[in-house]
């Protein structure tokens, strides 16, 4: 009898493995980039999946590793991929101008080359660009730049009229499309690159339109305004699909999703089962991103049916961080880390990370992370007015954190950015006790604490316009109901 058991569960397990989807085959695809040896080593790139939109949970983060292909003064980076991948490349600094890395999203077969180009937000920054090259194939590097060689790039901005908005950019997209269909018979562009661009159009009118619907509840759009029906599977595997379906079956549901969970989830489980989870993944990461209590039964069963059920181990693997993320809400800082990190004032004044927060004692505190060389720190900076004056119309205090490792280009970029009220510089940058804690890796990075000061979020919401919202509410879960509006703290 044992052995018949053992026999049945093994037949059944190799059944199991032979129904799991194959995926698609591993094809080589290349990034080029001119390079002097002379004064600089081979570029440095990181690579990693694209299935997930957050960035602090996301998966398969290699560490950065060097390219070793160098011929004819041209530096070359071989990749062997299955599906889109989001590649960071690095260039070596050696001059005092920085370099943002590029953030170019990679398919299976691609053929880019990687040039340095100015940054028009940030005077004296630089941004690496994907480029056209001559290969095989080269129509492949086509989509990435098709937004950019478009001779009516600038998209209609939403002026307060939803249905106006929507025709201009169903207008707009219709004018991108012909100019695809024009290039389609000057280039020898594939099939594949043309239907792989018209589904990035139809992604970016649906996540359009989804941003319009919750950035502006004072329109009373229904949750169809961006249109219903399946989304283009070509786009698996980037970011803009992993986005649309987050917009359709969580955001768009409820114009505060955290507060009806439960019927996300239903529609979850309504959706296609080739889907289910994939969506259930980005259900769990999207809840845990937001770290708030409202669900916290709810998300714990969701995680134990999903650990039991799921078998993808990319999915898994999301899941496990997404859990571990969310475990970590309302953080006790241990003594070690509220002692053992300083911070100096613009006086020069030397304080400890507990001295610091006791200045603000009663008082949410809303927390900067950014340096002088930082262009997205900087560009966030100048896009942040209404989210700072709103957090000190509620009383949660504002700071701003430099990593900086000189003491004077710290002072000098916060006069000159106008963020010297509030401003401390971490001794030690991003390697003090806290900063290891809060596995501070890249910048900005913004990190919300309650009138306790314990850590409400770890990575919360940019104060920009476009994620006002969403930090009004994860910063109101911080407020006690009848709280007393008072000035910001000099």
């Amino acid at each position: 009898m044992k052995r018949f058991s053992y026999l049945a569960g093994l037949a059944m397990a190799v059944l199991a493995v032979g129904c799991q989807p194959k995926g698609a085959p591993m094809q080589k695809a290349y990034l080029y980039a001119a390079v002097d040896t002379t004064r600089q080593h081979p570029l440095e790139y990181d690579v990693n999946q694209q299935l997930f939109p957050y960035g602090k949970l996301q998966v398969g983060v290699s560490r950065p590793q060097p390219a070793t292909e160098i011929h004819d003064g041209y530096c070359r980076i071989t990749l062997e991929i299955d599906r889109p991948v989001r590649v960071w490349v690095f260039p070596v600094r050696d001059t005092m101008t920085s370099a943002m890395s590029a953030n170019l999203t990679v398919h299976p077969g691609d053929s880019l080359e990687v040039r340095s180009v100015p940054d028009p937000r940030i005077p004296a920054f630089t941004l690496l660009r994907p480029q056209l090259v001559e290969t095989d194939r080269r129509d492949n590097a086509f989509a990435a730049m098709l937004e950019e060689a478009f001779p009516y790039r600038t998209r209609p901005k939403f002026e307060g009229d939803p249905a106006a908005y929507k025709e201009a950019l169903d207008s707009y997209l219709d004018r991108m499309r012909a100019f695809l269909d024009s290039c389609s018979r000057t280039m020898p562009l594939s099939d594949d690159c043309i239907r792989r661009t018209r589904s990035d159009f139809a992604l970016i009118r649906y996540n359009e339109l989804s941003s319009v619907l919750r950035k502006h509840p004072e329109c009373n759009l229904t949750a169809d305004y961006p249109g219903d029906g399946e989304l283009p599977d070509e786009g698996y595997g980037t970011t803009p699909y992993a986005n649309a379906l987050l917009n359709k079956y969580i955001r768009n549901v409820s114009p505060e999703p955290e507060r009806h969970y439960a019927e996300i989830e239903r529609g979850i489980r309504r959706a296609p089962r080739r889907l289910r989870d994939y969506l259930t993944a980005l259900q769990i990461g999207y809840f845990a991103e937001r770290q708030l209590p409202y669900y916290e039964r709810e998300f714990a069963a969701t995680v134990e049916r999903a650990e039991r059920t799921i078998r993808d181990t990319v999915l898994l693997d999301y899941i496990a961080r997404a859990k571990s993320f969310y475990g970590n809400r309302a953080l006790d800082l241990p003594d070690s880390v509220l002692t053992g990190t300083r911070f100096r004032s613009p006086e020069g004044v030397e304080l400890t990370l507990g001295e610091l927060l006791g200045r603000y004692g009663g008082r949410p505190v809303y927390l900067d992370f950014w340096a002088s060389w930082c262009s997205g720190c900087i560009f966030d900076m100048q896009r942040s007015a209404n989210a700072k004056a709103w957090l000190e119309e509620q009383g949660i205090a504002c700071l701003y954190v430099s990593i900086d490792e000189d003491a004077d280009d710290w002072l000098r970029a916060s006069e000159r950015y106008g963020v010297d009220h509030d401003s401390y510089l971490a001794l030690g940058g991003r390697k003090t006790p806290f900063g290891r804690l809060l596995e501070l890796v890249t910048i900005p990075r913004y990190v919300l604490f309650d009138a306790d000061h314990q850590i409400v979020s770890r990575d919360a919401p940019r104060p920009t316009d476009d994620e006002l919202p969403e930090l009004k509410r994860l910063a109101g879960a911080c407020l006690p109901s009848d709280r007393v509006v008072v000035s910001a703290k000099e």
